[in-house]
């Protein structure tokens, strides 16, 4: 149970920063 909540919480960060680089994207080409 511990190895699966680890690689979930990974998974979220990994969401968290492809989010954040897609929003930068975004914002870069809107300039």
């Amino acid at each position: 149970m511990e190895f699966i909540l680890f690689l979930s919480k990974i998974d979220k960060e990994i969401i968290e920063l492809i989010n954040k680089s897609n929003n930068s994207i975004e914002e870069n080409t809107a300039l």
